[in-house]
């Protein structure tokens, strides 16, 4: 009872702050519905897909619009509390020097400019007052470093806005686009090895990169804001189209793996290994799912271009009538197969036994809700899954008003994991919207592995009937060696809980605690590694942690 009260307080508490948000800024309120309509409006020329707009998801979308004027005030909260108040002043031992972009001769500065660090500066940008105090702390707390880099955030009119908390190292993301921001440092020894004479600063900060992967030095993210660009910020991440040839092609040449690739708005570095001789098995579970199913396995056999691949579906007791005659119909295909799994539902199990009736090299474990929207689909998830250094790779999986529901898997979102921004906007202006990155997990319900890595870790942990298996198999993954892949520029519809219901009813809430449990007491360490702390993980918005660091 108490929980009850404790719960209703809390939601009239939420929606009475949003109804005085919308009262002090009109012009925000009436901007937001009319941007709600236009979307709708939009969105049935969209491509990926027609207008499904629901009516019911029409809070959802306000309060994701809301989120980037509510971001503002969060932002001047964020910095009372973590610069104005809470910095410990400490000696600094060493000497901080700026290599600004403007220099003339870069290679003749560092040797009049003797320093222990050096932060190469792109233009129109300016360090923070408390650059030089943060780098300290950090040295001082986590000891030396090779190459770095910061948040940073905008100066309009003289104020501070538009704040960009980066990701942590994510390689895979680098490669598609240098997120790193306007100020990159790095130690002395660094710089020595790969400064020249008449070498450009674009040069410079990238063979300092390279410099540091080739030999396996870590690269470090400072979460603090190091650095203030001058420039009016802009909805979409900065694209120089010209500037990213250069970058690539010495990227290219560096690694001959990759090939250079324009993948929407972006020009960007992909995998190019060979795997179309390889087969693929997609297994897909069901039971009594009629309508998804037909739809799933449809939109398959129109939109997947790769050429040797099969379906193998897992008959999970089912008994309608239009499902049963429909198995009959569609294992007369070539290359598809319907097998019978007569036990109660557990995912983790059906998937580790149907490989019993595989045989492709790479597995692509698929829903029964799941529609592909755009042709490529396998390809492009495929070209990452068979690198040597990937584990399970994901795609982005959309609700039908083409709004989030899966972009990667985060650690302690909620306690345990959520899905990093569901419910905003697909083509939300966020790099992680974009371009390939590493994450902690993916989801399962589209999940794509090579068979030998899937087996090397032991498949799935069939402790976990329904909840946290795929979570589970990405940490062992990542435990091993891999990285999990989400490559955004896949696009499939996911109709979520349509199958097996959700974890929250009253069937199934008794079962999900367990599962719960169960993997609190296997994993402690729910940090995720890429998240920047000054994200919330109060919940899946990821919205700016305005408590001190």
């Amino acid at each position: 009872m108490y929980q009850a009260i404790k719960l209703s307080i809390c939601i009239i508490f939420y929606f009475f702050n949003k109804a005085i948000f919308a009262i002090k800024n009109p012009k925000i309120f009436f901007w937001v519905l009319q941007r709600v309509f236009w979307v709708k409006k939009k969105n049935s020329n969209n491509p990926v897909g027609g207008s499904n707009q629901n009516s019911s998801n029409l809070l959802d979308h306000i309060f994701s619009e809301c989120f980037l004027y509510d971001e503002s005030w969060a932002y001047l909260k964020w910095i009372n509390r973590n610069e104005n108040k809470n910095i410990t002043l400490i000696s600094n031992t060493f000497h901080i020097y700026s290599l600004d972009k403007s220099t003339p001769d870069l290679h003749s500065s560092f040797k009049k400019n003797p320093a222990d660090y050096y932060i190469l500066l792109e233009d129109q940008t300016q360090l923070s007052v408390h650059a030089n105090q943060f780098i300290g702390e950090w040295v001082k707390t986590h000891g030396d470093f090779k190459l770095g880099y910061a948040d940073f955030d905008h100066i309009v009119d003289g104020k501070r806005c538009s704040p960009r908390f980066l990701n942590n190292w994510n390689e895979t993301m680098f490669f598609a686009y240098d997120y790193l921001g306007p100020a990159v440092f790095a130690c002395k020894t660094s710089i020595e090895k790969v400064i020249v004479p008449d070498q450009s600063f674009e040069e410079l900060r990238l063979k300092l990169i390279l410099w540091c992967l080739e030999r396996k030095h870590k690269i470090i993210h400072i979460p603090r804001i190091l650095s203030h660009k001058k420039t009016v910020p802009i909805d979409q991440e900065n694209f120089d189209e010209k500037k990213a040839a250069s970058r690539l092609s010495i990227l290219k040449a560096r690694f001959p793996q990759f090939k250079i690739q324009k993948q929407n708005d972006f020009v960007s570095l992909v995998p190019c290994i060979e795997y179309y001789s390889q087969k693929v098995s997609i297994i897909i579970p069901t039971k009594n799912n009629y309508f998804k199913l037909t739809n799933c396995i449809s939109s398959i056999l129109k939109k997947t271009k790769h050429p040797n691949f099969e379906i193998i579906i897992v008959n999970n007791q089912s008994t309608d009538k239009r499902t049963l005659k429909y198995f009959e119909e569609i294992k007369l295909s070539e290359n598809i197969s319907v097998i019978d799994y007569k036990n109660d539902f557990n995912f983790a199990k059906i998937n580790n036994l149907s490989l019993n009736n595989t045989d492709g090299e790479i597995l692509c474990f698929l829903n029964d809700d799941i529609e592909v929207i755009r042709s490529g689909w396998l390809s492009g998830l495929l070209s990452y899954a068979v690198m040597q250094k990937s584990g399970a790779v994901g795609a982005k999986l959309l609700y039908k008003d083409h709004s989030i529901q899966h972009l990667g898997v985060a650690l302690g979102i909620n306690g345990i994991q959520g899905h990093k921004y569901r419910h905003f906007p697909q083509d939300y202006p966020r790099l992680e919207f974009q371009v390939p990155h590493e994450v902690s997990s993916v989801t399962a319900a589209c999940l794509v592995i090579e068979r030998k890595k899937f087996n090397k870790v032991g498949g799935f942990d069939e402790q976990f009937s329904v909840a946290f298996n795929d979570l589970d198999l990405c940490l062992r993954l990542r435990k091993s060696g891999y990285v999990n892949i989400l490559n955004p520029q896949v696009l499939l519809y996911h109709d979520e809980g349509s199958s097996r219901g959700s974890d929250f009813n009253k069937k199934n809430t008794k079962r999900y605690l367990e599962e719960c449990d169960l993997f609190l007491s296997k994993w402690n360490d729910m940090t995720d590694p890429y998240l920047n702390s000054n994200l919330s993980l109060a919940n899946e918005k990821l919205r700016i942690n305005t408590n001190p660091l």
